[in-house]
């Protein structure tokens, strides 16, 4: 085989492997729908309705406080790692486990509010029409998560009742 001809075979392959990587990952996106964070690229993006002075405005109130977002993220995953370690240990602690996950619910509380409390700042500062694009675009991707889920929600009052003991 000649030089060339192993280039063009190489070429093929990595051609082929390329084709079969995007066709699955079309084809799964189209099954599975979005990743489980795809939300917040259509969050990111949601900016992109706006004229630009508003989306740096925008910007700015999202990117205020990111540092205490991003310590927050790290104690809650913290205290995760710390549940798990408690729930695998040789002997269990009930009170220390139920003390972690107090502290979780505390810190996931605490970022919920700070989150609402942009997305209101934001929503009370834009015009109507502004506010209303903004808002579509930025939950997108969970309206579109929420309708993918209901094709497959039951509705557990059709069920019959479980058989007699």
């Amino acid at each position: 085989m000649s030089r060339s001809q192993k280039l063009l075979a190489l070429a093929l392959a990595v051609s082929v492997a390329i084709n079969l990587f995007v066709a699955g990952a079309v084809v799964s996106r189209h099954f599975f729908g979005p990743p489980p964070h795809g939300d917040w690229a259509s969050k990111k993006e949601a900016v992109e309705v706006l004229p630009e002075a508003e989306r740096k405005r925008i910007e700015q109130i999202w990117e205020s406080g990111r540092d205490t977002v991003r310590q927050d993220f790290r104690a809650m995953r913290a205290a995760r790692q710390r549940y798990r370690e408690i729930l695998t240990a040789e002997t269990f602690d009930p009170a220390a486990a139920q003390a972690v996950l107090d502290q979780l619910y505390a810190k996931r509380a605490e970022v919920r509010e700070t989150m609402e409390q942009k997305i209101m700042a934001i929503a009370t500062s834009l015009p109507a029409d502004q506010r209303q694009a903004y808002f579509k675009a930025f939950f997108a991707g969970e309206a579109r998560r929420d309708k993918e889920w209901a094709k497959h929600d039951r509705d557990d009052d059709d069920r019959p009742p479980p058989p007699p003991e």
